[in-house]
């Protein structure tokens, strides 16, 4: 599914309204802030309603000018507004580092045969991040690595402390944080990220985000997750989140790329 995306914000504008009716939801427990270079590659994913701040996720630049993130991020007919910025308050957006989304792409069979399965989409920004070096995605051919217990870095966008009223007395910021956490359950299609209360562990705020795995020898992170949902639905995901299996979809996200190639929704630099 594909949807052209119309934006009327205008980036030189800085100040925006919260909507009443915006949702916090929990984010990275036990993790500690980070500034945006490290792992510059995760970004935080704003959706807005007529200039009003309706939701948040998390995203991973994949390509200078395409965000990998959750479909249910994106799923809503919102204009959706990309950023570098790890201190992210609602009213102070840095029009120079933050970009527009064009297009959307979700696959055709989200949602089923259950709710949030094949919970991944990509995101076509207008102009790219021409700074970033995009982060690489696990080679399908190196799954068999993702066992339980494989040590994972994971990002999210808020505070650490799991509970709404905190997030009031800060004024509704939301941080850049990071954490190392592990692997547990591993299915086709997701795996479980964090275990217990004492775990670190990443929660439904922030959804779209990646799970990284580390290699060894060059020390170089590869995207093998995207944080799709709660492992129940508990409030502070207090037993870890599920993500999607990035291999699982690496043939889908090429695909994608490609014939938005073909559409003329990418720069031609990036086109073969």
């Amino acid at each position: 599914m594909y949807r052209k995306l119309v934006f009327s914000l205008l980036l030189s504008v800085t100040v925006f309204a919260l909507h009443e009716d915006f949702e916090f939801a929990p984010r990275i427990i036990h993790g500690q802030p980070i500034r945006e270079e490290f792992i510059p590659t995760s970004l935080a994913v704003m959706g807005f309603e007529e200039n009003l701040v309706k939701s948040y996720c998390g995203g991973t630049l994949i390509a200078e000018d395409v965000v990998l993130t959750a479909a249910h991020c994106v799923e809503k007919e919102l204009d959706f507004l990309i950023s570098t910025q790890s201190n992210l308050l609602p009213l102070q957006i840095q029009p120079d580092k933050s970009r527009l989304a064009t297009h959307v792409a979700i696959p055709k069979n989200y949602n089923k045969p259950s709710k949030n399965d094949h919970d991944i989409a990509l995101i076509f920004l207008e102009t790219p991040f021409w700074h970033i070096k995009p982060a690489k995605l696990i080679n399908p051919k190196a799954a068999s690595m993702l066992q339980d217990g494989l040590p994972v870095h994971i990002v999210g966008w808020g505070l650490e402390e799991p509970n709404l009223s905190s997030m009031v007395q800060h004024n509704w910021q939301r941080r850049k944080v990071y954490a190392k956490s592990f692997i547990d359950e591993i299915s086709q299609y997701k795996m479980r990220v964090g275990r217990s209360v004492f775990d670190p562990r990443q929660c439904s705020g922030d959804s779209g985000s990646a799970t990284y795995l580390e290699n060894s020898v060059s020390k170089e992170l590869f995207v093998i997750g995207v944080v799709s949902h709660g492992y129940t639905w508990d409030g502070p995901c207090m037993t870890g989140s599920y993500n999607m299996r990035v291999d699982a979809y690496v043939p889908w996200i090429q695909e994608t790329m490609q014939n938005a190639c073909d559409k003329g929704w990418r720069n031609h630099r990036f086109c073969p």
